[in-house]
């Protein structure tokens, strides 16, 4: 497989036993379809993260509680939601792609900063 050209593997792929197999980061799951958003909508999202405004702080909570394994672990990826650490201060946020763009939501509630980035990628395919 070393050096050989696979077509349509514009993200990211590893080579399983000889088998190319899609692999992407935990942040960085593709979901069904795109978000078209304006900047007002997304204050809204990021008020959102910040106290539950908008849609409630139950809903918010909810949306926040990381998945808890069987065997005790506690995942990083909530409901929608990935934490994850940011110049050693906890963040969380959401991440996505869609036809050669990749975006990313990041709230930081100890400073509460947000940041929000959509980075292209000629001749990607998500």
């Amino acid at each position: 497989m070393a050096g050989r050209l696979v077509g349509g593997a514009a993200e990211v792929h590893g080579n399983d036993d000889g088998v190319i197999r899609r692999a992407d980061t935990e942040e960085c799951v593709v979901g069904d379809g795109g978000l078209a958003t304006s900047v007002a909508d997304l204050a809204h999202r990021l008020g959102f993260l910040a106290d539950g405004r908008v849609l409630g702080a139950d809903i918010r909570a909810a949306l926040l509680e990381r998945a808890v394994l069987a065997d005790g672990t506690v995942h990083p990826y909530a409901l929608g939601v990935y934490h994850f650490t940011v110049g050693g201060k906890a963040a969380y946020g959401h991440a996505g792609s869609v036809d050669g763009y990749r975006s990313q939501l990041l709230y930081v509630p100890e400073t509460g900063s947000a940041s929000r980035a959509w980075p292209t990628r000629p001749g990607s395919s998500h």
